[in-house]
């Protein structure tokens, strides 16, 4: 899976989820990408997000969300549609033990981290 370093060693991985709004039926994981300029969507190990083109760069919960089964409808997530979500991803790991693990521990930082952000 793709991955990079930031310029303080956290580890990055490009955004690829489902679709975190619970009522889609599209639930693939895809790689996401900013509406605004079409740059790749990355996560880091602290649950924020960010483009790799522009300076956007917010946690996880005050990003929107639009896949091709509602383009132009955007989702605001909640925990429970982020925890599916990040777990879908986990189980489509194919087996890659490092992203499955890297997955899990992002996932219990975010939840952790939802009420305070």
């Amino acid at each position: 899976f793709g991955e990079h370093f930031g310029m303080t060693r956290t580890k990055k991985v490009k955004l690829e989820i489902p679709c975190p709004n619970p009522t889609c039926q599209n639930k693939t994981a895809t790689t996401w990408f900013h509406s605004s300029c079409g740059g790749a969507i990355w996560m880091d190990d602290q649950g924020f997000l960010e483009c790799e083109n522009n300076d956007a760069r917010h946690f996880i919960k005050h990003w929107n969300f639009a896949c091709a089964e509602h383009p132009g409808n955007y989702y605001e997530p909640d925990a429970t549609s982020i925890s599916y979500a990040l777990g879908m991803a986990v189980m489509a790991s194919g087996g890659n033990r490092n992203r499955m693990m890297w997955l899990i521990t992002v996932s219990g930082k975010i939840l952790g981290d939802w009420q305070k952000q």
